[in-house]
């Protein structure tokens, strides 16, 4: 018998025929169920690419060109916009981990939109903030009526105590003896508060932008704290050493009690910590080996015995040593109180020093001035610390394709000068300098005409008001 089936090509070509149609109906009906876009949407949705999730973003306030980290899930090759406005996303992590640049904005409160072949979803509210350079046009609040104690200048705003009234001190972190107003601070120590008060002639709380400008080892115990950034306030005060001893307490507490009264029943306890930030060693907290040590403690206001209920701040704690009242001295302070923490440049400042500061405060028109004086400090070299909190900030480095220049983003590059490229890791091997190579686009992108070096490498961007930290080159 023979078993071969017999097919006719005519035969074998409906059958053929029915197949394929067969095969394209099943495809379109899988593609249908799919795509569960509505009719006419002009959406295609795409079941292989994985929907973006936000699952937290920090920080959640910063200036323009300021950092913000956005962690999710499916966030590889994403788009990020800021109400409409396009976003430069610096780094990606594996489709967990964003970090992108807030673009340059008027203060408001906006979203981000993170859009990706999976879908798009919204950030958390984010408000913008004044930039470092905006608030430099601000003006300062001179009070020039008070003969005994001299010229005081503030910023933003007037910042004084009620508490020791007749002192005016600034509501922020400071120094002074137990007694600012009629005891001696040591057994040497004569009543020279009389007729040589204590004065405190500038104060200045700075905007919130001003966090990104903070030293190293300072930002790096905000984190360790656990502190956002945004919760941490900036200021700056000169004060007069009106005491002959070496050592004052830090008195954090017309920070957290700036309102309280000078007379009454007021009375507070607050459990607070602090440190130390100096370049000179000796100057620490008694008994502790060195500074950046930590100490946790409690301060109280509340009122004395007498019959005016005079309201004090105590006890005798936070006494800071290593100080020598013949000569200036300028260094950081941090205080944690709860959520949130106040960084403090303190310019202690020697008899010369102060006498020159008041002959200046009436040239302090603007923020903008301020930053002028780190330029030009001159005979009182002390004041070159007032530019720290306006130096140069690199947020990240990247080649553009284009011109092959290094463009640096970040902060304060207005009136930079140069940039220093250093070997990792060693920061002593200065590679080069370019001096007459650089280009400020604006306070936030500094374009630099160099070939990347070979080896790992550093930069540094320099400005009057003082150097940025390294950054690693982009390679």
């Amino acid at each position: 018998m023979n078993n071969t089936l017999n097919i006719s090509p005519t035969r074998f070509f409906l059958i053929f025929l029915g197949t394929a149609g067969l095969l394209l109906g099943l495809a379109a009906t899988l593609a249908c169920k799919g795509d569960d876009s509505p009719r006419g949407s002009g959406q295609v949705n795409r079941p292989w690419a994985v929907k973006p999730v936000i699952k937290a973003m920090e920080p959640k306030a910063g200036s323009g060109g300021a950092e913000v980290m956005i962690h999710g899930t499916g966030l590889k090759g994403a788009k990020v916009t800021f109400e409409g406005r396009a976003v430069t996303v610096v780094a990606e992590d594996d489709g967990t981990r964003l970090r992108v640049l807030v673009p340059s904005l008027a203060a408001g409160t906006g979203a981000f939109t993170v859009k990706t072949p999976g879908g798009e979803v919204k950030s958390p509210a984010f408000e913008v903030l004044l930039c470092r350079a905006d608030a430099l046009g601000q003006a300062f609040h001179l009070d020039v009526s008070r003969e005994l104690l001299g010229p005081m200048a503030d910023f933003p705003a007037v910042r004084r105590t009620k508490q020791y009234d007749q002192l005016r001190l600034p509501q922020a972190c400071i120094f002074h003896a137990y007694n600012p107003l009629t005891e001696p601070d040591s057994a040497e120590d004569p009543l020279r508060s009389w007729g040589h008060f204590p004065c405190y002639p500038l104060n200045v709380k700075f905007p919130s932008a001003y966090v990104e400008a903070l030293p190293k080892a300072v930002l790096a115990k905000v984190q360790e704290l656990g502190i956002a950034r945004d919760k941490v306030e900036v200021f700056m005060v000169w004060q007069g050493q009106a005491w002959v001893a070496k050592s004052l307490l830090l008195r954090p507490q017309y920070w957290t009690d700036p309102d309280a009264p000078n007379h009454g029943t007021y009375s507070t306890e607050r459990s607070i910590g602090a440190g130390v930030f100096s370049d000179d060693p000796a100057i620490r907290f008694q008994g502790h080996p060195g500074a950046g040590h930590w100490e946790e403690a409690k301060i109280t206001v509340h009122p004395t015995t007498n019959s005016a209920s005079d309201i004090i701040s105590s006890p005798n704690n936070l006494r800071v040593e290593g100080l020598d009242p013949e000569k200036s001295h300028a260094f950081w302070t941090l205080v944690r109180f709860g959520d949130r923490a106040a960084a403090t440049l303190h310019l202690l400042l020697d008899d010369n020093d102060l006498a020159e500061a008041k002959r200046m405060l009436p040239e302090l028109k603007t923020l903008q001035n301020l930053r002028h004086l780190a330029g030009g400090a001159g005979n009182f070299p002390i004041f070159a610390r007032v530019g720290e909190p306006f130096r140069p900030v690199v947020y990240g480095t990247r080649v553009d394709k284009a011109s092959g220049h290094l463009m640096l983003t970040g902060s304060g590059f207005t009136g930079a000068t140069k940039v220093a490229i250093t070997e990792r890791p060693n920061p002593h091997a200065v590679i080069t300098h370019h001096a007459s190579k650089i280009k400020v686009v604006d306070d936030h992108t500094l374009e630099v005409d160099m070939a990347i070096p070979a080896v790992a490498a550093e930069i540094v961007v320099i400005s009057p008001a003082g150097k940025s930290d390294p950054q690693a080159l982009a390679r």
